[in-house]
């Protein structure tokens, strides 16, 4: 059985993976910022890889959701970036953490 910890940050990269992709119609304040290194980082394997936002005055933005998610994200391997449906998302990241 996962942990909370687990479950939520599962959760995290559902809900991200959905907006990055269009399923859910979210405007975002800031939007998503990636990276824009072009070396591919050969770790991760995909050129989608996330910024944090800098938070300056007080917590409010630092658990927001692309501040919890950015270090999961960036490390997902290529084929679960660029996976066809959130289905096929789900399967990719559900193998990745056994």
């Amino acid at each position: 059985m996962l942990r909370l910890e687990d479950r939520r940050a599962r959760g995290d990269l559902i809900q991200m993976f959905k907006i990055i992709n269009g399923y859910e119609d979210i405007n975002l304040t800031n939007g998503i910022k990636y990276s824009i290194s072009n070396t591919r980082n050969s770790r991760s394997g995909h050129d989608k890889r996330l910024v944090k936002e800098i938070v300056k005055r007080g917590s409010y933005r630092y658990n927001f959701l692309i501040n919890r998610v950015v270090n999961h994200w960036n490390e997902l391997p290529y084929k679960a970036v660029y996976a066809r449906s959130v289905n096929s998302f789900k399967a990719i990241i559900a193998k990745e953490r056994k």
